[in-house]
This record gives structure tokens, sequence and C-alpha cells, in this order.
């Protein structure tokens, strides 16, 4: 059987990882051939794998919507693929072969609603890709989702059968399982990790809010650790600023690797304040790593820590909230007490 793909969207994070993850079963399968249609990702071809990558797809929407219309059909056809898997929350128009698709960008079914003068892209999202992904939706052979929140959403939402379903968690690194130990602070200082990108939705405002509260509480001992750079964009480049002329406790430390991250894991209290996730994969990570986790009190986050005894919720717009929760950790360290939330 030829297999077919397609993952352009995948550049880094967590949907580089779950193609990585795809691409990995691939190789396992060589009873079947497969096409891995990807952007900028770099994979290799292998004895039953072809890569194709099309950077330009990268330029801008048009060129990534020519793809789609376009291009993503004719490979298909021209080289004969029984099955088609997207990846990328939208199947191959156009073409008659059996589809799957993993719908994982929870942005179209969220409540928080983003404002096109703000935000273009994420409101476009929401209100052009959002009728995409939903006729995609009907019209795949197969929805694969990553959480049973998400898959209760689209079956209340779209009325979709159970049976149409597949839920499938990414698998987290048999590094981290590896070094799955406890690695506590010993200075000081309270050190708090957000691994995220720069999207607004990433809601880095309610961490800088939530600082504040704390100095003006003459809480100051203590660090956030964020893996930004402080130029990914207008917003965030704001905020960094606002940071430098405020002298805040927090760090932009830019892209970390996964064996950095990991070790923050081990000896800081993560932060998730994340507005909308499907799946977040810190908190999966940071739980193997024994973390003291702080997370959104939203569905995706209730999911991935039920039963873990050292996470904590908050409202994720409540800075105060989210204040009174790290003050606490910060006692108990100055205590010399394990900060269990």
């Amino acid at each position: 059987m030829r297999i077919m793909i397609f993952d352009v969207a995948a550049d880094s994070g967590g949907a580089l990882a779950v193609l990585k993850q795809y691409y990995e079963k691939a190789k396992e399968d060589i009873e079947n051939e497969y096409y891995f249609v990807l952007s900028i990702a770099n994979i290799s071809n292998s004895e039953n794998i072809k890569v194709m990558n099309f950077p330009w797809i990268k330029r801008n929407w048009l060129y990534r919507i020519f793809f789609d219309e376009f291009v993503a059909p004719f490979l298909v056809k021209k080289n004969k693929v029984d099955k088609v898997i997207s990846l990328q929350n939208i199947i191959i128009p156009k073409v008659s072969v059996y589809q799957e698709v993993l719908v994982h960008n929870a942005l179209p079914f969220s409540d928080y609603k983003f404002k096109f003068i703000c935000e273009p892209l994420l409101w476009t999202y929401q209100n052009i890709i959002r009728r995409k992904i939903i006729k995609s939706i009907y019209k795949a052979d197969r929805i694969i989702v990553q959480t049973n929140w998400f898959k209760n959403e689209l079956i209340q939402q779209f009325n979709v059968s159970d049976s149409k379903i597949l839920i499938d968690h990414p698998k987290v690194s048999s590094l981290s399982l590896e070094t799955n130990h406890n690695h506590h602070n010993t200075s000081n200082v309270v050190s708090f990790f957000y691994p995220s990108s720069a999207m607004s939705f990433k809601n880095h405002d309610v961490l800088i809010n939530a600082v504040r509260i704390l100095l003006n509480n003459h809480v100051s001992n203590f660090r956030l650790i964020l893996t930004l750079s402080g130029d990914e964009n207008k917003r965030i480049s704001n905020l960094f600023q606002i940071v430098l002329q405020d002298k805040l406790p927090i760090d932009f430390v830019g892209y970390l690797k996964q064996d950095e991250v990991y070790e923050f894991y081990r000896s800081t209290t993560l932060i998730f304040p994340s507005l909308i996730e499907t799946f977040g994969l810190p908190l999966i990570e940071g739980k193997m790593h024994n973390a003291n986790i702080i997370a959104s009190d939203l569905p995706y986050a209730r999911e991935l820590l039920d039963s873990y005894e050292k996470a904590v919720f908050f409202d994720p717009e409540d800075p105060v909230q989210l204040s009174n929760i790290m003050e606490e950790c910060i006692q108990k360290h100055s205590k010399k007490e394990v900060c269990r939330i």
C-alpha cells in the first residue's frame, strides 16, 4: 500500500514532535510504502520512505492555499496513493482515496475569540480555516484527535459518530523517562518555567501581571523563565521592553534543546497558562519529570493532569489567583519545604 502523509505546517514544537512519531512508525512498517510531504521539516529518506519538501509554502498564505488546492491533490494522483494521512487539520481536496485527518488545532473551536485588527492570522483560523476544518471532519473517513475532551467536543458540536474518531495520544520522548528523577532547587531563588511559542493565546500577559503583583507584595526571591528571545513579534517585543524597563525578574532564554527543557522541568515549577490547547505536551513532560505544575483550569489541562497530585489549577485570566499560588510555592521553598502544591 502507498500511504502519503501531509504535514507542511510542522517546523517546530509539538507539531514537529508528532510528525517525527509518525515517521518512526512508518520506518517500522516495511510492508508499506510511505511518502512524507513537508515544507521545511528535516527528516530523511529510508528504505520505504520518500520525503518531499516544499519550502516555498512558508513564504505566505497564498502559497499555502495554492499548494493545498492544486499541488497536494496532484501529488496524490501522480504517485497513485492508496491512503492519505493529513496531520494538518484539513483533508486533501479533489481526491477519492481513503483519508485520515489529525485534527489538533483547537483555535477554531475555542470560546476565546480574536479580533482581526489585532490578530489577523488567528482571526482567519477561527473564521475562515474553521470552515475547511469542519468540512474535513465530515468528509474524512477517519478523524484522529489527541485527547478525550476534544473528541467529545467534536461529537457535541458536529454530531460526529463516536466510531469515526480515533484517540492517539502523542508519545513522550524516552529521554524524559530515562531521566525521571527529582533535582530540587537548592538556591534561595524559586524558579518558574514556561516553555511556549510567542502566540498571544499562550497568555504571557497573565504571567507578567502576576509577577508585578508579587513584587508589589514585597515577594522578590523568585524568577520566571520564558523560552522566548524577546523579538518574535511586536507584542512580545513590547513585553520584553516592559521587563527591561521595570527590571522584572523574568529571563528570556530563547529556544532550548530538548534536554535543556527537561533539565528545567526537574529543577523548576512549571507554569502553563495557555488559553487554547488540544494537547499541552509540556504538561505531560513535566508530569513525567515529577515537576510541580501550575496550569490553566481548562479541559485540556484537567485531562492531562488527572489524578496528578503535584498539579494545581487556576483561572488563566486571573493574575491575582496565579500570584497567590506562586507565593505559596515561594514561601514553602523559603522554609526549606519541598513545594508540594
